[in-house]
């Protein structure tokens, strides 16, 4: 799991895809991302979540979001660029562990 916090853009991108890269170089089966902490996200958020959705850049598992509902800085996003109705998101971790069993 990892959890983001502050602004998620094309300064910081590179810093969570290399840390991604690091944690997800066995592939796991899951991968959650905490975006509870995330006050921006920006066009480079976007595009790191589009390429773990994919399994690009180098990050590997089955994406799965926390920390996007009632957070408007991220849901205001996914929903505007049309993202919301296809990534894999759950009220929190209890939940996501709840629907994976």
């Amino acid at each position: 799991m990892a959890q983001l916090a502050g602004e998620l853009d094309i300064a910081t991108v590179p810093v969570v895809v290399e840390h991604l890269r690091r944690e997800t170089a066995t592939p796991p089966a899951e991968l959650l991302l905490d975006l509870s902490g995330v006050t921006h996200l920006a066009a480079a958020g976007l595009a790191l979540i589009v390429a773990a959705m994919n399994n690009d850049r180098g990050i590997h598992g089955r994406l799965h979001l926390v920390g996007v509902s009632g957070n408007r800085p991220v849901e205001r996003v996914l929903q505007i660029t049309g993202l919301l109705p296809v990534v894999d998101v759950h009220d929190d971790v209890q939940a996501l562990l709840d629907a994976l069993h």
